[in-house]
Formats: C-alpha cells, structure tokens, sequence
C-alpha cells in the first residue's frame, strides 16, 4: 500500500492508522480513503479485516469536543470509542492516564495480596522474587510513556511498592519507608523510571531504537542559541546535580484519530 496518507502502524496482527490534523472533516476524508485504500488491498491478497473489530479514538485535550464525521471500512461503520486498549496501554480520548494507572494499580494490589497472604510460609528472598517477577513489571510497564501523570497516580503506584517491601522485610507500618527500602536496596519506583527514561534516551541518541523514536530526537546540525552566562566564584569543593526529565510521549504530535485493527 503505498497511496496512504495517514500515519501506519503495524504490530504483528494488528494494524494502526492515525494522523494529526485540525479539522475533522480533513482527518475524517483522508482517514476515509486510507481505509478504503486498506479494503482494496486486502482483496487483492486474500486478506480480511474485521470492522467489527475496528475502533477509532479522536484524541482532544479540551472539554467541548467537535463532531466528528464518521468513518467506514468496507462500508461497514467503525464503532468510536473513548478507551482504547493498545500494546497494554489503556488510552483514553482525554489524552490522560488515569484509567490506565487505575486498571494497573488493580491488578497489582491482587497480586500483592496474594504475596501478603504466603509471607509466613516463604523466606524473604522467595518473596522479593514474586515481587521482582509478578509484580514490579506490572506497574512498570511502558512507564516511561506514562510517567508524565498526576502526582496523585505516582504516589498511588509507590504505595504499592512500599506495601511490597513491608511484606517481603516483615516490617510494619511504623518502619520509615526510606530506611527500609534502602535495606532491601531498592530503588523507589521514580527513581526507575528516571533510569529508564535515560537509558531510553541514550538508545535514542544513539541509534540503538526503531526511526519513528530517533526521529523525535533534534538533528544534530541544529541551530543553537548561545546566552552570555556570568562568571560565578565557585568553592573548591562543590556538587553539580543535573535534574533530568525525558517524557516521549510529549516528543511526537498529538495524534487526532486511533484505528486499532484486529484480524478475527
């Protein structure tokens, strides 16, 4: 397919079409004639999409949301929808991740319950295993896409981590948290995802990750501002911390429509 105008997507069987735009009826045009452009290839190639399965998403950051002209795919009506579950992330037409975290934080508080429930029958290394295997990569998953969230949802998500350490230590409520996280060396779930968003950016940086994620990256031959910064005395001893923030998901444009295809 080579005469598509939106942006393509593809992730073993599923297939994801969206573009960016400020008019709907654009969006809802263009959008139109890919997903036909989509019918007549997969009759040529014997292949069947599923509109039943399809759903499109208009991502607006405002409260009053125009209308949108709908779209159809092999003249069948795709359902919109305001939730969106895709690659494991729950995306919301609000553009934020409050659902998300919340589904997140639900399954991992099951978890932690079953872990809370086998504490006197496993040692402590036992159970920083479940922690570390069935628990952690739940509330970590795709955290650097996420971590631009309220404070709320964080602190939410830390209190499962701090709830984890009580179990696998024995300690108890009244234990400072800080202490006792640094007696299991672990690191608070911020910091991670501090880590994780720079190792992310280093693989950026470098080439290590697919184009449409180097791509968001400025070029190298860009025009740089140089501002006169006075002399300051400094002492012979000082401490230089360089506070560091990389949000991708704030890198790329908004995007205006979601097509999530499944085959049936």
């Amino acid at each position: 397919m080579t005469r598509i105008d939106s942006n393509i997507r593809l992730f073993a069987d599923d297939t994801s079409l969206y573009i960016s735009v400020e008019t709907p009826e654009v969006a809802a045009s263009k959008l139109n004639h890919d997903l036909q452009q989509v019918h007549e290839w997969s009759k040529s190639w014997l292949v069947t999409f599923n509109p039943a399965k399809t759903e499109s998403m208009i991502f607006f950051k405002k409260t009053k949301k125009p209308d949108h002209p709908p779209l159809y795919l092999n003249g069948v009506p795709i359902t919109q929808v305001k939730i969106h579950k895709h690659l494991g992330l729950t995306l919301s037409d609000d553009v934020k991740w409050d659902t998300h975290i919340s589904l997140v934080i639900q399954k991992a508080w099951k978890r932690i319950g079953i872990m809370r429930s086998l504490k006197f029958f496993l040692s402590r290394s036992s159970l920083e295993k479940m922690f570390i295997s069935f628990v952690r990569p739940i509330i970590e998953y795709s955290n650097v896409v996420w971590d631009n969230c309220s404070n709320f949802l964080k602190n939410e998500i830390e209190l499962i981590h701090h709830e984890a350490a009580r179990i696998v230590s024995g300690a108890t409520k009244l234990c400072n948290i800080n202490k006792l996280l640094n007696d299991l060396k672990w690191d608070s779930l911020e910091k991670r995802r501090k880590n994780h968003k720079l190792i992310l950016f280093y693989k950026m940086q470098n080439n290590l990750t697919p184009s449409y994620l180097t791509d968001l990256l400025p070029s190298n031959n860009a025009v740089l501002t140089t501002f006169a910064i006075p002399a300051v005395s400094m002492p012979e001893r000082n401490s230089i911390g360089l506070r560091f923030s990389l949000q991708p998901s704030e890198l790329g444009t908004p995007c205006l429509n979601l097509l999530g295809n499944h085959h049936p």
